[in-house]
């Protein structure tokens, strides 16, 4: 799918009608298949829908399918699918009514990131600074909701769907975005570049935690970012 929808030379993308095709009979046969394979076709579904020239598309060919898996779905995909179709994403109720008092951590769901977004969590919630893993407790409606998003860039990052997704989702709401550095030497490229593009005039606004030695100094410098 990456091949397929990422344009190097950003021309418009063309989506061929097999693939759709493709797509609906996965989609439609979805009671006979392991749910490895649905989550794929929906990953697919949402990684093509990115892209303006193919929304509208995708919604027309597999609006039924889609809104047939997700009616009573929950977590990250099935809101982000949601989103897809132009529904309102399913919210989670927030302590004390404190609706627009949270940030929203996005990271790449990877093993050898767990810890550092962890750490970060606690420590955030340390600080006043409330603050929700999109990974336990993902829905888009969190995204709608906050005060900001801090994103988390690494390779295993850019390489995750559902990061695009709310990334992206992020910057259609104009959220303000916090990035922090998670990744030794990772330069960002393909979908992230974009929007990280708008910091690179003020390089110091990506906040640099690929150094654990460094991290209590960073930590103060997004503190202050926050405040």
């Amino acid at each position: 799918v990456r091949r397929f929808s990422r344009r190097p030379d950003h021309r418009p993308l063309v989506l061929r009608q097999d693939c759709l095709a493709e797509l609906q009979r996965l989609l439609q046969t979805a009671a006979e298949r392991p749910a490895s394979q649905i989550v794929a076709a929906l990953e697919i579904a949402l990684s093509l829908s990115l892209h303006p020239t193919c929304v509208d598309a995708v919604r027309r060919s597999l609006g039924s399918e889609l809104q047939s898996l997700v009616v009573e779905g929950g977590g990250r995909l099935a809101d982000a699918v949601r989103c897809l179709l132009g529904q309102k994403p399913s919210v989670l109720p927030l302590e004390n009514g404190a609706a627009s008092a949270y940030l929203v951590l996005s990271w790449s769901r990877q093993d050898s990131d767990a810890a550092f977004a962890r750490w970060l969590v606690a420590k955030l919630n340390e600080n006043w600074h409330r603050t929700i893993d999109l990974s336990t407790d993902s829905t888009a409606g969190l995204i709608d909701g906050c005060r900001a998003v801090i994103l988390c860039v690494s390779k295993p990052y850019e390489l995750n769907s559902l990061c695009e997704f709310e990334a992206h989702r992020a910057e259609v709401l104009e959220k303000p975005l916090v990035p922090l550095l998670c990744g030794e030497g990772y330069q960002p490229g393909s979908w992230l570049s974009p929007i990280l593009a708008r910091y690179s005039a003020q390089a110091d606004l990506l906040i640099d935690f690929s150094k654990q030695r460094d991290r209590a100094k960073s930590f103060s410098t997004l503190i202050g970012r926050l405040n």
